[in-house]
């Protein structure tokens, strides 16, 4: 999540900074809004997943695996935030920072 906050995730950066500002704008949007979409849906299906996991019982802990589970949805749900946030400071036209690759000495 602190990798995705930071826009440090893994891209294809090289070919979409090459584009005009235009086409590079919808491309950034779309990127954002489908991972957001991705993550909603992994949200749905994590919670639904840590439901089924509730029966389920650790066998040292002796804790239900719906615990376990659970942090799928609650990961996802952060990194969609963020992918949302993003989405709409690209919408505004306001710059979305960069993780630095490299420290600068």
């Amino acid at each position: 999540c602190i990798v995705h906050k930071n826009q440090g995730m893994i891209s294809v950066g090289a070919i979409v900074d090459k584009l005009p500002p235009g086409p590079k704008r919808l491309v950034t949007l779309f990127v954002h809004g489908l991972v957001f979409l991705t993550n909603v849906a992994l949200v749905v299906w994590g919670i639904q997943f840590a439901i089924a996991g509730i029966p389920r019982i650790t066998s040292i802990l002796k804790l239900s695996y719906f615990w376990i589970d659970l942090s799928i949805p609650v990961g996802c749900a952060i990194l969609a935030y963020y992918s949302a946030r993003f989405f709409v400071m690209t919408l505004k036209g306001e710059e979305v920072k960069e993780a630095a690759l490299e420290q600068k000495s």
